[in-house]
């Protein structure tokens, strides 16, 4: 094959005699770049040429034993010059043994010789294409990664908020005017209320009355128990008094009141009263009556 009919996608075969050859020792030498470094460095007496002249490769063989072959490196540069992309070793050297040269002849024609600095210019750019594509499937993929952490980030803050609405509504409407211009946070103002509340009925029913009411517990177990995923449930108004939670406001449907009423139900040591319910073109309005375990 000529230089001169060489086609850019075929390989160009440099016969053996044309390079230069030894049989060297690996014996203790380092892997990676620092052991092709040591096996260049002990090439370099077997060269009647200076190492940075030309290229070489190793190939090991059985035990330690690694074949090396040089080419000159002008040699390779007049064939980049006449588009060659691809060149590799075609035979091996008269001193290896039959047993040997079998299995290098395939191994010999592996080995390739332009990289690094003489790799071919359009495999260059093949090359930059390719990490561009993957840079840029990467970017994309963590932009992707990171719009989805966002949105689940704000679903969760979305979620966390509607609960904290939830349950101020709750609270103000227990506290009533109280809540207004609060400094405290609303579930502190509502356990001081409610303990004032409890020493003036203690008070009332005299030192032999019994336990009054737990007013704030009953209204822990109702904020846990209320459902979160009924939306439109409005509380207007909410009551601890006489041993019971009163409860009265809004919803969309009739059928959200039914499923508020289940829900509650369901809390330990709960009873609810029958629930009045009244239709209005805002949908419907409820009175609950709950007790909650702190009777006396």
């Amino acid at each position: 094959m000529s230089s001169e009919n060489l086609t850019l996608n075929e390989r160009w075969l440099v016969p053996a005699g044309s390079g230069y050859w030894a049989m060297l020792d690996a014996v203790g030498l380092p892997r990676g770049r620092a052991r092709h470094e040591a096996l260049a460095y002990q090439f370099e007496p077997w060269l009647p040429v200076p190492l940075e002249s030309v290229v070489p490769r190793f190939l090991t063989l059985d035990g330690d034993a690694v074949l090396a072959v040089a080419l000159p490196r002008a040699s390779l540069l007049d064939l980049l010059d006449k588009g060659v992309h691809s060149v590799a070793i075609e035979g091996s050297p008269d001193f290896l043994s039959p047993e040997i040269t079998a299995g290098a002849i395939a191994r010999l024609r592996a080995l390739e010789f332009l990289t690094g600095d003489l790799t071919p210019e359009p495999l260059r750019r093949v090359r930059r294409r390719s990490a561009g594509f993957l840079g840029g499937g990467i970017a994309l993929a963590l932009l992707l990664l990171c719009a989805g952490l966002l949105r689940r980030a704000e679903a969760d803050r979305t979620g966390a908020r509607q609960e904290r609405d939830r349950a101020d509504a709750i609270y103000r409407a227990a506290l009533g005017r109280s809540a207004e211009g609060a400094i405290l946070p609303l579930p502190l103002l509502l356990d001081a209320e409610l303990r004032k509340r409890d020493q003036q009925l203690g008070s009332m029913n005299g030192a032999g009355a019994g336990t009054v009411f737990e007013a704030d517990t009953a209204l822990s177990q109702l904020l846990a128990g209320w459902p979160a995923d009924e939306a439109g449930l409005h509380v207007e108004s909410l009551v601890a008094a006489s041993g019971a939670l009163t409860v009265r406001g809004t919803a969309p449907t009739t059928e959200q009141v039914s499923r508020l009423v289940e829900q509650l139900g369901r809390l330990p040591r709960a009873h609810i009263e029958e629930p009045s319910v009244r239709a209005e073109t805002r949908g419907a309005a409820f009175t609950l009556r709950i007790t909650l375990g702190g009777v006396p």
